[in-house]
């Protein structure tokens, strides 16, 4: 499933920023807040290798690398593993990865993710 298929985007909202990243289609990509992790985050509560996202057909599939302490997804704690969909959010922390699903594009670069404001008035 590499390459063509569903495209997911995370939105890292982090105090002072907000930044898309983009999930190619069944590759994992990790989070963290080390040299290490493929997306850095800022906060000193994130694990250098925190978790991994990987976006398949069915949503974006979730693995805590670092154990589930502390990680709430919409607001309830994080099990080690969860399937991710459109609109749900993880928070460690000061930070937050919004997830939105996107049509397969031949430029990802035309994809337009909303800001953090116009999220959290939706």
């Amino acid at each position: 499933m590499q390459g063509r298929g569903p495209l997911a985007t995370v939105q890292v909202v982090e105090p002072g920023r907000a930044r898309p990243v983009a999930l190619p289609a069944g590759r994992a990509v990790v989070f963290g807040s080390g040299a290490a992790s493929q997306v850095r985050v800022s906060d000193a509560r994130w694990a250098p290798r925190q978790l991994s996202l990987t976006a398949q057909a069915d949503g974006v599939a979730l693995e805590a690398l670092a154990g589930d302490e502390g990680v709430r997804l919409d607001e309830v704690p994080l099990g080690a593993a969860a399937l991710l969909q459109p609109g749900d959010e993880l928070r460690l922390g000061e930070v937050r990865l919004l997830v939105a699903l996107a049509r397969p594009t031949e430029d990802v670069s035309r994809v337009r993710l909303a800001g953090a404001e116009e999220l959290l008035v939706r």
